[in-house]
């Protein structure tokens, strides 16, 4: 039986880790030539300036690397004025737990120069100007720290978008401000099931550990560890026949070691049979260092 277990595990192990399973449905770190990127438009409403490609080293305004790549996009600040528009291609069917994450450094470490703010719009129907309503997000630029600056990430839930396919504009407003860069736009799927931060201690590689306990009934817990920030985990359960049966972790995670909780008593939908089950780390390092990794487990339900 031990053998048979074994060998199951090492079969299913093969095949799930040959494919990255994440639903990314947009990741823009604006590496390519073309700009703005294939799909994407951008609009000068006032001023000289427009949205531009800059590559890494950035200039010494910034002074900070890229968060993806070596690309970012860049708004300078405008002394009489801008008002310019950067729009994302259409992302086709939003899904409930969808989310917008993207990652802005404001431009010089003195100030507060005058107004300068960043919103973020949304269209359900064209790219066009006209087309986008509210801002379901504004930063203020001229508002944030001076000193030496940092790439700080935003997070818009999509969710109420849930059913439409939608292009996202930002849109920057200044005076004589400071400008800002934008790098490693996404969205996907956040949703986060029973998980919580044990440390915040940054590991040095991607551990996945045994369950426990193991045999479980009806709960059991998996430890986990990621080493770099800004990394996208999916951890699944999968029956002894390779279908998933559970997500406890689709997101984007921080440097730390986490631990998520497998409950049957979740989603009563759901009839979990006694019997040998497989769980799957799933990490994708995003930065100047892109790495995949996969690493699968078996555990026991026993009832």
């Amino acid at each position: 039986m031990k053998k048979n277990i074994f060998l199951l595990f090492f079969l299913f192990g093969s095949i799930f880790c040959t494919a990255q399973q994440i639903n990314i449905k947009l990741n823009e770190g604006f590496e390519s030539t073309a700009f703005p990127p294939a799909g994407w438009k951008r609009y000068n409403v006032m001023g000289a300036n427009i949205w531009q490609r800059l590559t890494a080293p950035m200039p010494v305004e910034i002074n900070q690397p890229p968060i993806q790549g070596s690309s970012v996009a860049r708004i300078n600040y405008e002394e009489t004025g801008g008002n310019d528009w950067l729009v994302t291609r259409k992302i086709e069917q939003i899904s409930n737990g969808d989310s917008l994450t993207f990652f802005l450094i404001k431009q010089y470490a003195q100030g507060p120069f005058p107004p300068d703010s960043l919103m973020v719009k949304i269209s359900t129907t064209d790219s066009l100007m006209t087309s986008f309503g509210a801002s379901v997000l504004t930063i203020n630029i001229a508002a944030l720290p001076t000193g030496t600056q940092v790439w700080r990430k935003y997070t818009v839930n999509l969710s109420q978008y849930a059913g439409s396919n939608i292009f996202i504009a930002f849109q920057h407003r200044n005076f004589n401000g400071h400008g800002c860069a934008l790098d490693s736009v996404m969205v996907y799927n956040q949703s986060n099931i029973g998980i919580r931060q044990v440390s915040s201690g940054i590991p040095d590689k991607i551990k996945l550990f045994q369950n426990y306990p193991n045999p479980f009934n009806p709960e059991t817990k998996i430890r986990f560890e990621i080493r770099r920030n800004n990394s996208l985990v999916r951890l699944a359960i999968y029956g002894i026949t390779g279908i998933e049966t559970a997500v406890l972790v689709n997101q984007s995670l921080s440097a730390g070691i986490y631990e998520a909780v497998f409950n049957l008593n979740s989603d009563r939908s759901k009839v979990h049979s006694s019997g040998v089950y497989f769980y799957r780390l799933e990490v994708t390092e995003i930065g100047a260092y892109s790495n995949y990794k996969c690493i699968s487990k078996s555990m026991i339900l026993l009832k």
